[in-house]
């Protein structure tokens, strides 16, 4: 059976602490905390398995209770992790520390990865990728790896998609070769950090980086949407007024949608709209995967959402 999906990163233990007023620096701050299965990839895996798209993921496990955590929370799911390596080594973990707002104060993560995730190994998987409408991966694993998929990609014909994670992973693109890559999808200081520190116009880093054989750039812009940009047509789209919650999660579950709508044929306004539309529901809540998710509840959502789309 043809996948849809392969998905490509870390698969991390979440510690989200939500502080029940404005994070005050330097003191101890009464919190509560949500501890989940997460990761950009594990996220974005997760979503799809409920949007019922054929995914399968390669990732890194551990050896330790957070592993065996991370695996039965999987199995549960029915995600499979038969393409995924194990190490001897403790699993990953983000940590981020919220305002009552919803808004991240700040994060830190521990995540040894991409050590595993080499150029070596995925050839062992190049089979699966081969068969795959999409590859996703983020910028985690090391550039000369990232330059392996590229290459990989455009020689059997899949459409690669690389989540930029942070302003510093980033900037493991300016050190690949972007032709035929499919698309990026970095928010506006992911952005200003590939624009080789001109600090330039965002029409023009995104101008420069479609000259190098990128294909597409899909801006998120936070409270103003978000921007699709190719060599052929540009397209926005505003975001409407919600109350935030949780920003942990919101572009991955918004890539998400996207490949959904992509793969079910829907035009680039319309798997936009679909993924705002799940976007702002995990921005609602608490933790990055709205686990009552299916293809029925994401229709409604753009209905409730973009009514007149």
């Amino acid at each position: 059976m043809p996948t849809d999906v392969v998905c490509i990163g870390s698969t991390l233990i979440d510690e989200l602490f939500f502080c029940n007023d404005k994070v005050i620096q330097g003191t101890s701050n009464p919190a509560k905390i949500k501890r989940t299965v997460g990761g950009v990839m594990s996220n974005i895996v997760q979503h799809l398995k409920l949007l019922n798209v054929h995914v399968e993921f390669i990732t890194v496990l551990g050896n330790d209770s957070d592993a065996q955590f991370i695996e039965d929370y999987f199995f549960e799911k029915e995600i499979s992790l038969e393409h995924s390596i194990k190490v001897p080594y403790p699993s990953g973990k983000y940590v981020a520390i919220h305002h009552k707002d919803g808004s991240l104060y700040t994060a830190a993560c521990n995540d040894e990865a991409y050590k595993y995730l080499t150029a070596d190994f995925l050839q062992t998987k190049e089979s699966l990728l081969r068969s795959a409408q999409f590859v996703v991966c983020d910028t985690n694993i090391n550039a000369e790896v990232i330059q392996w998929l590229i290459n990989c990609c455009n020689r059997n014909g899949n459409k690669l998609i690389i989540e930029p994670v942070s302003v510093l992973k980033a900037q493991k693109l300016l050190k690949v070769n972007k032709e035929g890559l499919f698309m990026i999808t970095p928010n506006e200081d992911e952005l200003q950090s590939l624009s080789l520190g001109l600090c330039a116009e965002e029409d023009k880093i995104i101008k420069n980086l479609i000259s190098t054989g990128l294909k597409n750039v899909w801006l998120r812009k936070g409270k103003e949407g978000s921007a699709l940009y190719n060599s052929n047509e540009f397209f926005g789209l505003p975001a409407v007024q919600i109350n935030v919650k949780d920003t942990t999660g919101a572009g991955d579950s918004a890539l998400a949608a996207w490949i959904w709508a992509t793969i079910n044929l829907y035009k680039n306004s319309d798997a936009m709209a679909f993924a705002h539309s799940l976007a702002f529901e995990v921005l609602q809540q608490e933790g990055a995967v709205l686990v009552s998710l299916n293809e029925n509840l994401l229709i409604n959502l753009k209905q409730k959402y973009y009514p007149n789309d």
